[in-house]
């Protein structure tokens, strides 16, 4: 798997994680209203309960293990990349196993069991057991690794061409909506013609 998969593995494990490592997946705790007292009685369905197997399964068919250890191994790279040109800049010593050290604190901060774990409690919350069960069929076959593998690039190499098309789009259609956003703008005026709203005002004399 490509590093834009990578990419967009970390991005859809990370708001899981974060949220066990506040409070192991639990739903927030809602402000009380008019003065209410904060209720201390447990909600009901929010009492720690294993997600069933067939959420684990599914979570491990979307991020297996060797593929979050590419995603920290990326991330660990990026990470001593930045902090090294920190230290440089500050006149400090890089030291030589600042990528190894760091890719290590990454694991022990971001483990797999914990990172699948989380999502597979956010999975049970929205699938059935039996969806869980049928999907995790689906992305462990081999129609369903490959969906896996070549999305994302397809997804980035859609997102490319509507960013070219928006470039060109959206000035048009701010210059014809609202033509006074333009003045002043690199993009100001109509396409291919004069810029407008940028005479002077009547009675007015150049320098």
């Amino acid at each position: 798997m490509r590093l834009a998969a990578l990419a967009a593995i970390a991005a859809l494990v990370a708001a899981p994680v974060g949220s066990l490592a506040q409070g192991g997946g639990e739903e927030a705790t809602p402000a009380p209203k008019g003065g209410e007292a904060p209720s201390t009685a447990p909600k009901a369905g929010t009492a720690s309960k294993p997600p069933p197997p067939a959420a684990r399964d599914l979570a491990k068919a979307l991020l297996t293990e060797d593929q979050w250890n590419k995603v920290l191994d990326s991330y660990a790279s990026s990470l001593s990349g930045q902090v090294s040109q920190s230290l440089l800049s500050s006149g400090e010593k890089v030291p030589e196993d600042l990528r190894p050290t760091l890719r290590a604190e990454l694991g022990k901060a971001m483990p797999y069991q914990q990172t699948i774990q989380a999502q597979a409690e956010a999975l049970s919350k929205e699938l059935t057991p039996d969806e869980l069960k049928r999907t995790a069929q689906f992305y462990s076959s081999p129609l369903g690794r490959k969906v896996l593998e070549k999305l994302p690039e397809a997804q980035a190499s859609v997102a490319q061409q509507l960013q070219g098309r928006l470039a060109t789009a959206v000035p048009e259609i701010v210059n014809r909506v609202a033509p006074k956003a333009m003045q002043g703008s690199p993009h100001g005026g109509s396409p291919g013609g004069p810029a407008q709203g940028r005479r002077p005002p009547a009675g007015s004399t150049t320098q």
